[in-house]
Parts: C-alpha cells; sequence; structure tokens
C-alpha cells in the first residue's frame, strides 16, 4: 500500500520534474480523497489506509517545495457522479464529474496559491468555470 501510494507518486513526481525546463512550472495534481488523514490526524474507520494517504499528499507537496518549476496541487473529492446529484448525493458528499475536471484542468493550466481542494471547493470551483464557459459560448455567433 505504502509502495504504490507513496513511492510511485514520488517516482512520478520525479520523472516529470526531470523533464527539460520550461517557461512554465510543470503542475502535478494528486488525487485524494475526501477522507485522507494526515499522519498525525486519528480516525476510526481505516484509519492506516487513510493516513497512507495523507502521507502521500505532504510527500508530494514537500516534493514541490524544494523541487524549481514544479507545483503540486491536491485534490480530494468525495464520490465522483456523473449528471445530478441523485438519491446518494443527498446522502453523503459528492462532486459532478465535470465540476471535478473542470476544476482539475483549470489547476494544471493555471495553478493556484491554494495547495489543497476538498470536495466542497471543487465542486464550487467547477461551477464556476463551467458557467463561465457557457456564459462565453452563449455569446458566440
Amino acid at each position: 500500500m505504502r509502495k504504490v501510494s507513496i513511492n510511485y507518486t514520488l517516482a512520478a513526481a520525479r520523472a516529470f520534474a526531470s523533464l527539460p525546463n520550461s517557461p512554465k512550472p510543470f503542475r502535478f495534481i494528486l488525487t485524494s480523497g475526501f477522507l485522507t488523514l494526515r499522519p498525525d490526524a486519528s480516525g476510526w474507520i481505516y484509519p492506516t489506509v487513510r493516513k497512507v494517504g495523507g502521507e502521500a499528499e505532504l510527500a508530494v507537496l514537500d516534493f514541490a517545495k524544494q523541487t524549481e518549476g514544479f507545483e503540486a496541487f491536491v485534490a480530494r473529492p468525495a464520490s465522483v457522479r456523473k449528471g445530478g446529484k441523485g438519491v446518494l448525493g443527498w446522502v453523503m458528499p459528492s462532486v459532478g464529474v465535470d465540476e471535478l475536471s473542470a476544476c482539475m484542468v483549470d489547476l494544471a493550466v493555471w495553478g493556484s496559491e491554494k495547495s489543497v481542494w476538498e470536495n466542497r471547493e471543487l465542486g464550487t470551483r467547477g461551477r464556476e468555470l463551467l458557467r463561465i464557459e457557457a456564459e462565453s459560448e452563449g455569446g458566440k455567433s
């Protein structure tokens, strides 16, 4: 579990960071989860697995701080749904696939001052981006 979550993530980050220099930073987005725990936090449902995810988050964010031309972001979606909220969407946190995609592409292209994006923030920003896109498409002839 640690090998895949932490070692493979850092190996990918190192590989991307070693690409030829570009005028723009390389932006790495780690898709984590909304129940991820940082190593010093406590939890009673699958705490070990959730803490390994938190260690992976910290590792990639620390790597980014130490690596010039490399930025890292963490997206922490809950359940990802297609279309409307549906029955499950009213019971547990979720984000639409279109909203999540819009937010993650925006992070990859433009970056952000914020490094960790929680489920609600992903949905809010994604809806805002989709609304802006729809308005700009509506104004074209």
